[in-house]
């Protein structure tokens, strides 16, 4: 389940977008009011998490972060607070790929496990700026490579780095393929960035909400993550957009902000559960 439904949803928005280009749009607000908020804010209303004092501590974390995305726009400007935004979202894609890995098959997770799950990222990130640069919101990203790493070698490099990987755990198969196949198809081999984009950012939504299910072990977990969705959508219509701060507007900042105290929360949870899991 943890794996189906994340590539049926990656198949079927390729399909659609295949037969329907001009669907991309829609794709995209699909997949950010109901995959992608939903899935950030069942991180904050998780029933491990309902409690007065973590609902404070997540809103603590999210102004906090507030704050210092509308400092950072200011000092260094939109384009490099966009990059940070992007690799560190690519850091988390990772990270969940090898604690949901963890979890399933109850062990703690090596230091060459997760040498292998975030190697993945930075060999696809690395083979995807080596064409050039991209365009990520309409601002180009700030390459953290000095030097382009060619496509062939790139998939040479995850092709050889997943095959030995699964003969140090070939329990791990599965989730080792998925890992490495999103983000080769992402950035090595969809045509173009902002679908590759796209399609992982589906599967990340869609992987994490299936997990919550089977955490959760009913799908009610999603009716407040829900309502806290259509509330943030209210803000968003009718709120946020009559407001700037400094060179971003607020809707902006708060989305940010938000997506940013998720990767924290979300952090802590996995390296919690999964240690508890396995004791």
């Amino acid at each position: 389940m943890n794996l189906l439904l994340p590539w049926c949803g990656v198949g079927l928005a390729l399909i659609i977008y295949q037969l329907f280009p001009a669907s991309f749009e829609t794709l995209f607000l699909i997949n950010i009011w109901f995959f992608s908020l939903p899935h950030t804010f069942s991180t904050i209303t998780r029933s491990d998490r309902r409690t007065l004092k973590a609902s404070g501590a997540a809103l603590g974390l999210m102004i906090g972060f507030l704050l210092l995305v509308v400092v950072f726009s200011a000092w260094i400007g939109v384009v490099l607070l966009y990059s940070c935004y992007f690799y560190w979202q690519q850091f988390h894609y990772g990270k969940q790929n090898f604690g949901l890995a963890v979890w399933e098959q109850k062990q703690g997770g090596s230091v060459w496990d997760r040498a292998f799950y975030l190697s993945i990222v930075a060999v696809a990130l690395a083979g995807l700026l080596g064409q050039g640069p991209q365009s990520f919101f309409g601002y180009l990203l700030s390459s953290p490579f000095s030097w382009n790493l060619p496509l062939p070698w790139a998939w040479g490099l995850i092709g050889l780095l997943t095959s030995v990987y699964i003969i140090y755990r070939p329990s791990n198969y599965c989730h080792a393929l998925s890992h490495s196949l999103i983000f080769s198809m992402a950035y090595l081999l969809t045509e173009h960035f902002a679908l590759g984009w796209l399609l992982l950012n589906i599967f990340h939504n869609l992987q994490y909400l299936a997990f919550m299910q089977d955490f959760e072990k009913k799908w009610r977990f999603l009716i407040p993550p829900a309502i806290a969705t259509f509330l943030f959508y209210l803000l968003q219509s009718f709120y946020f957009p009559s407001f700037m701060l400094f060179s971003l507007p607020l809707g902006l900042a708060v989305m940010l902000a938000l997506n940013f105290t998720h990767y924290t929360l979300d952090g802590v949870i996995w390296r919690l559960n999964s240690r508890n899991r396995v004791q």
